[in-house]
């Protein structure tokens, strides 16, 4: 994001420490800002904006409306975010490990919920850090009552989308099966998208699970960002995992052809499982698992609430 906030500290007569100083940030921070590379959250905005003795946020921040910049930003800030702490990544892997046991999940969710609400509390490109792993029954309450909005938002488009399904099958049509196949995911991906933001709106509200179902707010919120730069960043977000889960397999699939674990003649003939198919794919799930996935995870979480944070931006700049 571009500023003058160098031509007004320097009208001012104010140092980069100076201004550091009064706003309670570093001067790395002011360097950053000053170099359009930093995103302030909207309270240092505010801050810097009445330090400089200027009316409004517009006229120290310029901001383009069309700024998909802001978007491979939350990407890549999501990104190196998710890779800060090895220990806390190492943790989460345990837990999806032992996620077939179904209250792991509920952590996992609590965790997610921690990071989220870190990220709607920060700033893309900022300084935040991995929550740690601490106060379990808060975690697990927090996990429920995410579980509880996901399955609120998506329990019945996906009842939806399979009676589509089952529908189109019946009726033994190839095109009408083609669009209803498409309606079906469009709805899905309508929903979905909603538990997304709704999650970031009720770890800005207190954990409140009214704010999480208050559907007018949260539609305002979408509006404020903007539906296309929503749905971009959202089925971004989910290409980049599938790509990088895909990229994992194979990577992993290589090294063991290499060591001669795993062969062309290791996939299964006939429904028959080899023994080196078996351990091939234990190894991949394994990766997959206790790897990828607390890494994938945790820069979509942050993502998620990125991409809530920004709302301030196009609302206060553009409504």
């Amino acid at each position: 994001m571009e500023t003058k906030i160098k031509e007004f500290r320097n009208e001012k007569g104010l140092s980069q420490q100076k201004l550091a100083d009064l706003t309670g940030v570093t001067r790395q921070t002011i360097n950053a800002l000053e170099n359009a590379r930093y995103n302030p959250s909207l309270l240092l905005a505010f801050r810097i904006t009445k330090i400089l003795d200027k009316e409004n946020i517009e006229d120290v921040f310029i901001i383009d409306d069309g700024e998909w910049e802001m978007i491979l930003d939350i990407y890549k800030d999501s990104f190196e975010y998710a890779s800060k702490n090895v220990k806390n990544l190492l943790i989460l892997g345990v837990f999806y490990l032992f996620g077939f046991l179904v209250i792991p999940m509920f952590f996992i969710l609590g965790y997610n919920y921690r990071i989220i609400k870190i990220a709607t509390e920060g700033m893309i490109n900022g300084d935040d850090e991995l929550p740690e792993f601490e106060d379990w029954t808060l975690m697990l309450v927090e996990g429920i009552k995410c579980f509880v909005v996901y399955l609120g938002y998506l329990i019945i488009p996906i009842l939806v989308f399979l009676g589509i399904l089952w529908g189109c099958g019946q009726a033994n049509n190839l095109s009408l099966s083609i669009v209803g196949f498409i309606v079906g995911i469009v709805i899905l991906l309508v929903f979905a998208l909603y538990s997304f933001l709704a999650i970031s709106h009720m770890a800005t509200n207190d954990g409140s699970m009214k704010a999480a179902f208050d559907v007018k707010e949260i539609t305002n919120i979408a509006k404020s960002i903007g539906w296309t730069r929503c749905f971009t960043t959202y089925i971004g977000m989910v290409i980049l995992v599938s790509v990088i889960i895909c990229v994992v397999v194979s990577i992993v699939l290589a090294v063991l052809m290499v060591l001669g674990v795993a062969t062309v003649s290791a996939v299964p003939v006939m429904g028959v499982a080899t023994v080196a198919g078996v351990v091939s794919t234990l190894i991949i799930n394994f990766v997959i698992t206790f790897i990828a996935m607390p890494y994938l995870q945790i820069f979509q979480s942050r993502c998620q609430g990125l991409l809530y944070n920004i709302r301030w931006f196009f609302t206060s700049f553009f409504i």
